[in-house]
């Protein structure tokens, strides 16, 4: 019997210390985690800006202007829960029992609808690259029959009727 109970004493000793050691490490965790996750959101704004300056111009030559703009709108709020997940996780840190799950639910919400976002902008991306990829072999292949039948025409003008030949001789 004593040594049953030695036993239940060590991993009760054992259990303890594993759940310190979490405490700390689930603290620098989330630390990194808060910091790495805010450095993305802000290069990602950096990012979206740029594709909305880009398609500033692109708006009076193509019109394509206007979609390479919104796409920079989407990713802005994509990278805004990016941001709020962020704060949040500060959070977590000092929060307990009802704040902690309450917080970690908005946190993974925020990261569901970054990934929910970004998936739809991949998938759009996709597709149009796909029909893009698509009208430019027809219009490719348009062209280019158009430059082999004015060939051969050309060579059938020429066969039917010939230049005359001037000879500039004095």
């Amino acid at each position: 019997m004593a040594t049953k109970k030695k036993e239940e004493m060590v991993e009760v000793v054992e259990t303890s210390e594993l759940s310190e050691n979490t405490e700390t490490n689930n603290s620098s965790v989330y630390t990194n985690f808060s910091r790495w996750s805010k450095l993305y959101a802000i290069l990602g704004f950096i990012g979206s800006g740029f594709v909305i300056l880009v398609g500033i111009p692109y708006i009076l030559l193509l019109g394509f202007g206007l979609i390479m703009i919104a796409v920079g709108v989407f990713y802005i709020i994509a990278y805004n829960k990016v941001l709020q997940a962020s704060t949040l996780i500060n959070k977590l840190e000092t929060s307990n029992g009802k704040e902690f799950k309450a917080n970690t639910e908005e946190v993974i919400s925020n990261l569901k609808s970054y990934f929910k976002i970004i998936s739809i902008i991949n998938l759009v991306s996709i597709v149009g690259s796909i029909i893009f990829f698509i009208i430019f072999i027809v219009f490719f292949a348009a062209i280019t029959a158009s430059f082999s039948d004015g060939f051969k025409n050309s060579i059938r003008n020429e066969s039917n009727n010939p230049r005359p030949v001037i000879n500039y001789k004095d």
